[in-house]
């Protein structure tokens, strides 16, 4: 789960593309409440931080001018859009509103995580990601192992004083998780949900440069081939030598991985997902650039 520092820095990183591409593009920034939350951040970055976002915004932005043709004198607004999207499988942070459509935009600072999502006895992770509500089967496993956990919640335990964490609870959760998926998940939702409902840019901003990748899985985007969409989980299983990950190996060259892990130093009754594709289609067009400080 990222920190708090983390959050604002991404928060402050979606604002600084959101202007950049506004004035670059001579488009409207649209006022809204997730605008007003990522300005704030941005803001309260040393002048030193804000002026690497610029540093990165600027050359993720030309790059996109000069090979997406709809974004040159064509974009009339952009627009941040509020996390709870990402819930239904819009993991678009930035809308370029353009006189052919919308172009999306992922944000991320320093991290490539799909998702950052919460196991518990209270959220039914299949109703969520793929529309099919988890199984009497999957409640009976993981609510004994939660109850336990919230316990511990009321003790005050940590969880590093927690003795085989791993074969208590990761283990038992990840299995009741992979059973579930194995036996009741709809691909073509499950995948909506964790790589998007529609075509988008990756933008990552990293320590001296910006790396980009062109997530067409819908033959929308101006840059970057058209990729393969899997249709076919091949297997879901334990990554070799982990306790904590869950690999989901798909055809067309696609592997998600799920590592499970507390989100905090104290005991919760629940378990934060770090979900990452390993692996996509090798021909998927990215490019890393590097940026200048101005």
């Amino acid at each position: 789960m990222p920190t708090s520092d983390q959050t604002q820095s991404g928060k402050a990183w979606e604002y600084g593309l959101a202007y950049k591409f506004a004035g670059i593009l001579d488009a409207t920034l649209e006022k809204n409440n997730a605008l007003v939350k990522a300005h704030e951040s941005y803001n309260a970055l040393s002048q030193y931080d804000r002026n690497r976002i610029d540093g990165a915004a600027f050359r993720a932005v030309e790059f996109l001018y000069a090979n997406d043709d709809r974004l040159p004198y064509n974009t009339r607004s952009v627009m941040l859009q509020d996390d709870r999207k990402g819930v239904a499988g819009d993991v678009r942070d930035i809308i370029l509103h353009t006189k052919e459509g919308e172009i999306g935009i992922s944000a991320k600072h320093r991290h490539t995580a799909v998702k950052h999502s919460r196991l518990s006895d209270q959220n039914d992770f299949g109703k969520k990601w793929y529309g099919t509500p988890c199984s009497v089967e999957y409640w009976d496993a993981v609510v004994p192992i939660f109850e336990h956990l919230r316990l511990h919640k009321e003790l005050g335990t940590l969880w590093r004083d927690l003795p085989d964490k791993h074969t208590m609870y990761y283990i038992p959760i990840l299995v009741a998780f992979m059973n579930e998926v194995r036996e009741y998940a709809n691909l073509d939702q499950l995948l909506y949900y964790l790589l998007g409902r529609y075509d988008y840019y990756k933008v990552i901003k990293e320590n001296g440069t910006v790396f980009l990748q062109s997530f067409n899985l819908h033959g929308q985007l101006k840059w970057g081939d058209r990729l393969p969409a899997p249709k076919t989980i091949f297997e879901l299983r334990m990554k070799p030598g982990s306790s904590t990950t869950a690999m989901m190996y798909m055809d067309a060259d696609w592997t998600i991985g799920f590592r499970i892990h507390n989100a905090s130093r104290r005991v919760e009754p629940s378990l934060k997902f770090d979900v990452q594709l390993e692996e996509a289609p090798s021909d998927i067009d990215q490019i890393r650039l590097p940026y200048s400080v101005p």
